[in-house]
């Protein structure tokens, strides 16, 4: 080994399942409930992220209205937002975000990309792997079985050792192991 390390960090966090406070809503009620906040826009993130979980179309335009604000908070809403939504449609916005991203925002907009990274997606996201996966320490909570495969093909080209810590469980993973056998130990 070169003495190059990569240490992956997963933490426990909220699952992703759809939020039973709306489920005797329909979109259109939702949408009507974003569209007449008269607050906060991320007062209504909750009500967004749920229209995202059932795959509403017209969540990707609100998305892109997000991402044309000069604001980095509606930013990272639309970027939440899109990953949650996951549609190829999502998938490219993200990359589209990701190529006009500044490398210092790198990350932020890969770890996104991560959460909707599957078999079909997982070339591009080995061009994306390049940029933004190097020696430290990089978070990995949300990263689908697929991206982690992607990030652990780059780091044994690159001769990088991973390094993997679950947060929540405190399990350690012995930096030789395969990305098969990474995830269940990162994901539980």
């Amino acid at each position: 080994m070169s003495g190059l390390q990569l240490f992956l960090v997963s933490k426990s966090s909220p699952n992703s399942f759809s939020d039973s406070r709306y489920e005797d809503l329909t979109s259109e009620e939702l949408w009507s409930f974003v569209h007449n906040e008269t607050g906060h826009l991320f007062m209504c993130e909750s009500l967004l992220l749920e229209l995202a979980r059932r795959g509403d179309s017209h969540v990707v335009d609100f998305c892109n209205s997000l991402l044309l604000k000069s604001d980095i908070e509606c930013w990272f809403l639309a970027l939440r937002i899109l990953a949650t939504h996951g549609s190829t449609r999502a998938f490219e916005v993200l990359q589209s975000e990701y190529m006009k991203a500044t490398p210092q925002n790198w990350n932020y907009v890969a770890s996104f990309i991560a959460q909707v990274i599957d078999e079909e997606r997982i070339a591009p996201f080995k061009m994306i792997a390049k940029d933004f996966a190097s020696v430290g320490r990089l978070d990995v909570t949300h990263w689908t079985f697929h991206a982690l495969k992607a990030l652990e093909s780059h780091c044994r080209r690159m001769g990088i050792e991973i390094i993997s810590t679950n947060t929540h469980s405190g399990k350690h993973i012995n930096p030789r192991t395969s990305a098969q056998e990474i995830a269940p130990l990162l994901f539980n």
